[in-house]
């Protein structure tokens, strides 16, 4: 999403080479958002850093836009960082996942937290375990979103061939919308809300006490 107010852009610049890859520093940012096929994994760490390895991974331009971590290829190199890998060191509260054009978002450990944002589109991929009070999740276009984990209210919203891969992540209470095409899977154990319009499939799991369900334009629900 676009910010409209002016900020400053940090270009992060300072870097050392490694053995393991390329460190760059970066600063204090809350949001990550990959683009070009790169294959991220997400840890948690006493600084702000990323290291870079793989193919043409001096080609990856990091930048920090007023707490926006940007990672993507530089211009030459566009939607080419398939074999190319980075890790995310961070010392805050992530506040949202965001993957454009077949890039990847991993983590190893479970996102302990009361709210996150998660957004999948062009392809992009985010697959990870969160134990949250709230989770909002995204997919357009091809996006991929695998969550595992609890979460007591979520809100999913799928168009144009998205997918939500939530059938173990437990909740109490879930709304997904999906729209143009794409399928879900959620899990609630007190309350779903969920519809469905133009196409696509939602399971449901969990056996919520109450289900409301609606249909437009074909579509199915099922209770699993």
């Amino acid at each position: 999403m676009k910010r409209m107010f002016f900020v400053v852009v940090l270009l992060v610049g300072t870097c050392t080479f490694a053995q393991e890859g390329i460190t760059k520093e970066t600063g204090k940012f809350d949001e990550v958002k990959v683009f070009d096929g790169i294959s991220a994994q997400l840890f948690p760490s006493g600084e702000n850093k990323v290291v870079i390895s793989g193919e043409d991974a001096e080609s990856v331009n990091v930048v920090n836009n007023n707490g926006v971590l940007k990672v993507r290829m530089n211009f030459d190199k566009s939607f080419n960082g398939h074999k190319t890998f980075v890790e995310i060191h961070y010392n805050q509260k992530l506040s949202l996942l965001d993957v454009n054009e077949n890039a990847f978002i991993g983590a190893p450990e479970p996102f302990k937290q009361i709210d996150l944002e998660l957004r999948a589109q062009e392809g992009g991929e985010i697959d990870i375990t969160v134990e949250a009070d709230k989770l909002k999740s995204r997919a357009v276009t091809g996006g991929i979103l695998t969550v595992k984990g609890k979460a007591k209210n979520q809100e999913v919203r799928i168009n144009t061939g998205g997918t939500f891969n939530g059938s173990t992540l437990e909740t109490e209470q879930t709304t997904i919308n999906l729209n143009a095409g794409g399928n879900a899977g959620i899990n609630a154990s007190e309350y779903a809300e969920v519809k469905v319009k133009a196409g696509g499939t939602v399971k449901v799991y969990g056996n919520p006490k109450v289900l409301d369900k609606q249909t437009f334009l074909g579509g199915k629900i099922i209770e699993e």
